[in-house]
């Protein structure tokens, strides 16, 4: 199943906590095939906070999807995020934004995410790698983001290959969205489908 997940930090170093995230994620065996543009934006929720930088992933996992939110909270708590206000700032944030073909509705897990509609931190990065993504009730993505004021959203800079990251030194302006950095690993391609194709 292809899940599509959402990072975040607005507490410095906020790009080491976004790259070391990714690491452990692939150290579980979690390996991004296709990863979004790094997008700094507003608080959401909260405004008197530092700016965040976002990104999206999406990634194929066998099995249990609460064992993937299990996990994603377990990495949060090994780079450092503690419990603190609601939306306030944060460590790291990892998210289970949608899952391809799947929903659920429990205490512990919403898939869709209920919220992500109106996110567009979170809409952005997403449409980048999976414009044709279709949320039950919602439409697709690439549509929710065309309508979405995108205001306090730009592209900031992008992940390369082991960890680097290409920075846009330019003024920033409105987020202009660009074909996805795909990344390559042995014997892994994005499989084709609707939510991944670019």
């Amino acid at each position: 199943m292809i899940f599509y997940l959402g990072l975040g930090s607005n507490l410095e170093p906020r790009l080491g906590h976004l790259r070391e995230a990714l690491q452990r994620l692939k150290e579980r065996g979690y390996v991004p095939f296709v990863l979004s543009g790094i997008y700094e934006t507003l608080p959401w929720g909260y405004r008197s906070q530092p700016l965040f930088l976002n990104l999206a992933l999406a990634l194929e996992v066998e099995g249990d999807p609460f064992r993937l939110l299990l996990e994603l909270k377990e990495i949060e708590r090994e780079v450092g995020r503690i419990p603190s206000r609601r939306w306030g700032p944060r460590v790291i944030d990892l998210d289970i934004l949608a899952a391809e073909g799947f929903t659920c509705r429990t205490e512990t897990l919403v898939l869709p995410h209920p919220r992500l509609p109106r996110r567009s931190f979170a809409l952005y990065p997403l449409a980048e790698i999976a414009p044709r993504l279709f949320l039950p009730g919602a439409g697709r993505v690439e549509g929710l983001r065309s309508r979405a004021r995108g205001e306090g959203v730009f592209l900031w800079g992008r992940m390369l290959p082991g960890g680097r990251c290409l920075r846009r030194h330019a003024p920033f302006k409105r987020a202009r969205l660009s074909l996805p950095l795909r990344l390559l690993h042995p014997g892994c391609s994005p499989p084709a489908g609707p939510g991944g194709s670019p």
